[in-house]
């Protein structure tokens, strides 16, 4: 035990603290479009006995954690569909634009808001999707394909171009919500949020507010 704590009391704290600093993942962002896609973890499994394919206590929930996330990291624009929350970054990222604080604390965020709302530890995974301007609508649509396959597969069993002309479609389910900022001047709002069902934002081929937050 003695000889323990002489070899803590041999630890220099500041050139100790400098080399370990040195050796952290310290992957920046600079100046960059980003996403930060969170995905619910075995959501299939985990959230066994809420309705299928969407239940809208689960929808209620990962659009509020999506909320709290955009102020939080002064997000402008988020992109919610099924257990998946995607938010925006733009010029000003926060943490000083690292990368492993931002995917940490982003999935820490979401996955306390979740399980607190639901009543049961559930949990995200983050990363970071670097973009160039211009590929925020793309990659909405991208998103919203796969999602879109995901519940019709489970909700119509039909072939997908036939599937998605179907009387009854929710397609608010189907292809989510994009969650903005309302703008005033040049700068986002921080408190006022603006919901667009997603498939009219697809439509329009056009973001509801810019992503330069």
């Amino acid at each position: 035990m003695l000889k323990a704590m002489d070899r803590l009391l041999e630890v220099d704290l500041r050139s100790a603290k400098e080399y370990f600093k040195s050796r952290e993942s310290m992957s920046v962002v600079d100046g960059q479009l980003i996403v930060l896609r969170l995905d619910g973890v075995s959501f299939r499994t985990r959230l066994n006995g809420f309705r299928k394919p969407r239940d809208e206590r689960v929808r209620a929930a990962i659009e509020a954690a999506a909320r709290e996330l955009m102020k939080g990291f002064g997000a402008s624009t988020a992109y919610v569909v099924s257990d998946e929350i995607n938010l925006f970054l733009g010029n000003h990222i926060p943490f000083g634009g690292r990368e492993f604080k931002l995917t940490s604390i982003s999935a820490g965020i979401a996955s306390a808001q979740v399980s607190m709302a639901l009543g049961r530890p559930l949990y995200f995974d983050s990363r970071m999707v670097r973009l160039d301007r211009g590929d925020e609508l793309p990659y909405i649509v991208w998103r919203a394909r796969l999602a879109a396959g995901n519940y019709l597969s489970s909700f119509a069993r039909r072939p997908f171009r036939e599937a998605i002309y179907m009387d009854g479609i929710n397609y608010l389910d189907c292809c989510g919500k994009v969650l903005a900022r309302k703008w005033i001047g040049n700068q986002p709002s921080r408190r006022v949020i603006m919901e667009y069902p997603a498939i009219d934002v697809i439509e329009a081929w056009r973001m509801p507010s810019s992503t330069n937050s």
